[in-house]
């Protein structure tokens, strides 16, 4: 798979880190990037960067399903159930929000500069899902 720039080929390339292919994007060094990452939204741009296009396709996204725990033995458990607590509530959802990320809870707004999630066409997690909705999207 390549993208074509100018008169030659850019071939995909797979980095360590989100920091790097932040840079490569600043830089000009590639002309788009994949991010699985909500973490470039907010970022404030370096000094001399290039201007960043943040794109959320129309052909659909993948989601990514998170969840939470505490050990079934934990030292503390009663921590561990206020943590969950706090979390799941208003301020630790709302933390959530204003770190770029997406509340699962339909009462709370996107984060900043990002669409609603019900304006997104998100493609649905498991075995071989993930591939047929990207599949279907392409047709």
């Amino acid at each position: 798979m390549g993208l074509a720039r100018e008169d030659r080929q850019e071939q995909a390339q797979v980095r360590q880190s989100v920091q790097q292919m932040e840079q490569m994007i600043e830089t000009g060094e590639v002309p788009v990037a994949i991010f699985h990452n909500d973490n470039l939204v907010g970022r404030v741009p370096r000094d001399g960067a290039k201007p960043v296009q943040i794109v959320f396709p129309k052909e659909g996204l993948p989601t990514e399903p998170g969840g939470m725990g505490f050990m079934k033995n934990a030292a503390h458990p009663h921590a561990g159930r206020l943590l969950i607590d706090w979390w799941l509530g208003d301020e630790g959802q709302k933390a959530n929000v204003a770190g770029y990320k997406y509340s699962p809870r339909p009462d709370m707004a996107p984060p900043n500069l990002c669409p609603p999630l019900k304006e997104l066409k998100l493609w649905e997690q498991g075995c071989g899902v993930s591939r047929k909705e990207h599949d279907r999207s392409r047709r």
